[in-house]
């Protein structure tokens, strides 16, 4: 963000500029002055959309090409699942204990790492356990179960 915005603050002066030095050129046909604030629209275009989302879409690609059997994905419609085989143009994903689809390679949005599942686990199992109370919190809340 801080990139876009420092490039938005040199760009737009440079494009008031070109305009100003197009008009005060004296001829209106000139076509240097014409072209010169297109070619800006251009070149601020290329780098604030066209070039990230190329850099996105390679990304992606990469973490398509990475998913081998086993590996746990999440579908596009939010599906989770586990790729049990791998075809040229989609997944045979199981969503759950034998109920199997396929899924086209374009609609995985991410690929789930062991690494996720260890906290989530973890959080699962501290959840799930009460912690005990410490002695002088049992018997004042024996004292408050007693006063109602």
């Amino acid at each position: 963000m801080h990139l876009r915005g420092s490039f938005l603050g040199v760009a737009m002066p440079l494009l008031v500029a070109s305009v100003a030095w197009a008009e005060a050129g004296g001829t209106q046909g000139n076509l240097l002055g014409m072209l010169m604030p297109l070619g800006l629209f251009v070149v601020i275009f290329y780098f604030l959309i066209i070039r990230p989302q190329k850099k996105k879409q390679r990304k992606h690609d990469d973490m398509l090409g990475s998913i081998r059997r086993g590996d746990q994905v999440v579908s596009a419609g939010g599906f989770f699942g586990t790729v049990k085989e791998v075809k040229d143009d989609s997944f045979i994903v199981e969503i759950a204990e034998g109920v199997k689809v396929r899924i086209l390679k374009g609609s995985i949005s991410m690929k789930r790492s062991s690494e996720d599942e260890a906290p989530q686990a973890k959080n699962a199992k501290t959840a799930g356990s009460e912690e005990k109370p410490e002695a002088g919190e049992a018997s004042a809340k024996g004292a408050d179960e007693e006063n109602k």
